[in-house]
């Protein structure tokens, strides 16, 4: 019989929840906590988490965060959700290059 945690029967689940985790946008890696605050969730203990625990609530926050941001939109919509926050980011850049400290005169 094997163990729980052994590596090689951890692995394969381990390798999976980290790509699905890294599709995850980072604005919404506490929505578990955000969603749930409301009704009594104040996160986890450092001494209650298991490797399966963290993958559980690691799953959860991916399926949050896919019924926020993708759920029901086809993929024209997210085309130019995709576009318009690039084009956002483009402009935030263009404006933090071309910023000047204001002048003081101080005569």
């Amino acid at each position: 019989m094997k163990r729980l945690y052994d590596k090689e029967t951890d692995n394969p689940s381990l390798k999976s929840t980290q790509d699905l985790i890294k599709t995850i946008p980072l604005a919404y890696k506490q929505l578990l906590k955000e969603v749930f605050k409301p009704y009594g969730f104040n996160g986890f203990k450092l001494a209650d988490l298991t490797p399966n625990l963290t993958r559980r609530a690691q799953c959860v926050n991916w399926l949050l965060w896919y019924r926020a941001e993708v759920f029901g939109k086809n993929m024209e919509q997210l085309k130019r959700e995709k576009e318009g926050k690039e084009e956002e980011k483009k402009e935030k850049e263009e404006k933090e290059k071309n910023w000047t400290p204001p002048q003081i005169n101080l005569t």
